[in-house]
């Protein structure tokens, strides 16, 4: 276990919220500001209330993060240096992260400001970790979905922290991997508007035939997690920041979690041994009256998934407001809401006042107005004391005061109230004074803030790559007859008779590249290397990338082929192509939440673009039939989910590597766009076929095929019929 001490860190969605934390015990409290957040509808903070909470916090010792962690379009990457600069001057401790272009800039304009990453990233191994290292990450935020053995590991290979929830809501899907709300209502996930369909009722279906029990509807929808009884395996597997999701709930619940999960890490940090660690009862049913969804599991750290981690019945939200959590909430408000100082007020007749105040090892002295000769009813020593006890809003408090005076003085009370404003302001100012940088604006190299600020282009590319990927040694066969195809993407992690198929392709001269496993976990070495002995046989051209733990092996193995990011790599912006070809990507795949101007915009000559395929709404380390039936180990294309539409989104079971894949009911599209598309100077156009059978993907690409060579077939003749676009018309916001 890394020698590090434990750090509690809680949400703040409000100023409210951000006082219970810090009263509660919070070491660190995570806030959103007015943008970038992946809270856009939680209560985020003004630029003048995060200021303020930034020095509230660092007077009593604690940290504020900031969560910057949505993609970035260019021109909001343009903005983000103004937006940080204030908030960086004002001692910052850290920004949560989940753009590679975000983390370029920042890490260039503000030097001083440690950067997390965000579980946006969807970290899933220390090689992931590792590759962040290189980027100057000091805190990794991994995967939800990984186990205490996982993260076990990530701890003893890297030097980063390790940064991991322990209480609130959990998402169905890998988070950064998850585009259910984006398809379906033009809400983004990973912009911060999720609308959370996975909470909706389903229906499942297989063969046309209804799986799952009447009551038992809501098949996305998992429990809330709760941890406080693992907080020593949590610790001895390396956790080093216990994160508490809840940006968007109560004071109340934020308080309540807090001052628990305190209690208990302090406890057993206390103890040293998990052998007397027990949780009492009165605090755990004081956890499951805050907020929870129809009970607590573990979450993912003792199980891969399972039918006991979901709701399954309309989830019921169970929540205790009553006036005894209120009047605890007070109680946390009040606890560590002052600063206590000690105070010395000198009053000596014909010079100058003097208050002198000491906090810790901070003190200063102030002077104020001539103490004159009372010519009357003298000033005191009850006075005094009366005038400087009030210290109203402020965050500190004249505890212990020592009066040194004359007997026969007088002092205008106007004059001792400003003495003890000016002797308070010098103290927090004292106190603030380490935290507070140099003014980022003076010090910034012009060129570090650069990005690219976009041209429209219009550039015919006749000569694009025309590329597919397959699933299916059927598919792949067939498309090997198709002229006009140049490349072939075979799924290694659904393709097991990968040799024959990569002959195959090879032997029909098409382009032969890997596409690699959309999670990397539980890898082990000899797997590995025969991938790597796959992927540099000399057929192979290249292979596409989804994931950070791919890149960092690539890198390490002295990968030389054409490594494509795909488009869970995502390239919102110049600054995040940049970044990724710095680990060797040398093709990009445009992310599929752009929209044609936004495309635009973007230099294209090294991008691909998707004009067809079943999107991926959900990447999921848990198992639908897993849920229904139990685990079969057996890959199953005919399973799927019906949504209160009657919509049919087809259910992948990837087994080989142990997550499903959630598509969209209809096929993207953009067979009617071909002519605009043309123009935008893309390196190549992809075609995608999970769910289609051989002869449909035969056909869908002979058409594509006729389109792009100018053909112009007839949108009657279409191999298919629904469609949608996509954000290629719309966009998110």
């Amino acid at each position: 276990m890394k020698a590090h001490t434990i750090e509690l860190l809680s949400p703040a969605g409000s100023r409210e919220s951000f006082i219970a934390a810090i009263g509660a015990g919070a070491d660190a409290v995570y806030v959103g500001g007015s943008r970038y957040g992946a809270r856009a509808y939680a209560k985020n903070f003004t630029e003048e209330e995060l200021l303020w909470a930034i020095d509230y916090a660092h007077l009593f010792g604690k940290k504020v993060y900031m969560t910057v962690n949505t993609l970035m379009k260019e021109q909001e990457l343009h903005d983000l240096t103004a937006f940080l600069e204030p908030y960086y001057d004002a001692g910052l401790d850290a920004v949560i992260v989940q753009d590679l272009g975000a983390i370029s800039v920042i890490r260039n304009c503000f030097p001083k400001l440690d950067i997390h990453a965000s579980t946006q990233m969807a970290i899933t191994s220390a090689e992931g970790v590792l590759l962040l290292e290189e980027l100057g990450i000091r805190q990794v935020v991994p995967a939800r979905e990984l186990s205490l053995a996982e993260i076990k590991t990530i701890s003893e290979k890297t030097s980063a922290s390790i940064e991991c929830f322990v209480h609130g809501a959990i998402c169905y899907s890998y988070s950064g991997k998850c585009l259910f709300s984006s398809l379906i209502g033009g809400r983004s996930g990973n912009r911060g508007r999720c609308a959370q369909p996975c909470r909706l009722p389903y229906e499942a279906v297989s063969g046309g035939r209804k799986q799952n029990q009447e009551q038992e509807q809501y098949l996305l929808s998992l429990k809330d997690m709760c941890t406080i009884k693992m907080i020593p395996e949590l610790i001895q597997a390396g956790i080093t920041s216990f994160k508490i999701e809840g940006r968007m709930k109560r004071p109340e619940y934020v308080a309540g979690v807090t001052r628990i999960y305190r209690k208990y890490i302090d406890r057993f940090m206390e103890l040293k041994t998990d052998q007397k660690y027990c949780v009492e009862k009165n605090d755990y049913d004081e956890l499951t009256k805050l907020y929870t969804r129809s009970g607590h599991s573990d979450g993912y750290y003792r199980k891969k998934n399972g039918r006991d981690m979901l709701t399954l019945q309309k989830p019921s939200y169970e929540t205790d407001e009553d006036e005894r959590f209120h009047e605890l909430y007070e109680i946390y408000v009040d606890h560590m809401k002052k600063i206590s100082a000690k105070a010395v007020i000198t009053l000596r007749k014909n010079m100058p006042s003097c208050l002198e105040l000491q906090s810790g090892e901070y003190s200063v002295k102030v002077y104020g107005d001539m103490v004159q000769e009372a010519l009357s009813r003298p000033l005191d020593q009850e006075a005094i004391l009366k005038q400087l006890h009030k210290t109203g809003n402020s965050d500190i408090d004249l505890g212990q005061i020592r009066v040194d005076r004359d007997d026969d003085i007088f002092m205008p009370v106007k004059q001792l109230n400003e003495l003890r404003r000016q002797g308070i302001t010098a103290l927090t100012e004292e106190m603030l004074r380490h935290y507070h940088r140099s003014k980022a604006s003076e010090l910034l190299n012009p060129e570090a803030a650069k990005v690219y600020t976009g041209v429209e282009q219009e550039n015919d590319n006749n000569t694009m790559v025309l590329s597919a990927y397959v699933e299916t040694m059927e598919t792949l066969k067939s498309l090997c007859k198709t002229e006009g195809l140049h490349r072939l993407y075979i799924s290694s992690a659904d393709i097991t008779r990968t040799d024959e198929a990569v002959a195959a392709a090879y032997r029909s001269g098409k382009e032969v590249y890997i596409a690699l496993p959309v999670i990397c976990r539980h890898y082990d070495q000899e797997k590995i290397k025969a991938l790597m002995t796959l992927i540099s046989r000399k057929e192979i051209s290249g292979v596409s990338v989804q994931n950070y733990e791919w890149l960092y092996l690539l890198q390490q193995y002295g990968y030389q082929g054409d490594i494509v990011a795909d488009y869970y790599l995502y390239t919102m912006n110049e600054a995040a192509k940049k970044q990724l070809r710095s680990f060797g990507c040398r093709h990009f795949t445009i992310p599929l939440e752009l929209n044609e101007k936004e495309i635009r915009h973007m230099e294209n000559s090294s991008s691909e673009l998707l004009v067809y395929g079943y999107l991926p709404m959900m990447v999921t380390a848990q198992c639908l039939r897993n849920t229904l039936t139990g685990c079969t180990h057996i890959p199953e294309n005919n399973l799927g989910l019906k949504d209160r539409y009657q919509k049919h989104l087809q259910v992948k079971n990837c087994c080989s590597e142990c997550y499903n894949v959630i598509y969209n009911s209809v096929p993207l599209s953009l067979h009617s766009e071909l002519t605009k598309i043309k123009k935008m100077g893309f390196h190549g156009l992809r075609l995608n076929f999970t769910g289609e059978s051989a002869e449909e993907a035969a056909r869908i690409t002979e058409w594509y095929t006729e389109a792009i060579n100018h053909v112009s077939p007839q949108v009657s003749a279409l191999p298919f019929q629904d469609y949608t676009k996509g954000h290629f018309s719309r966009g998110v916001e």
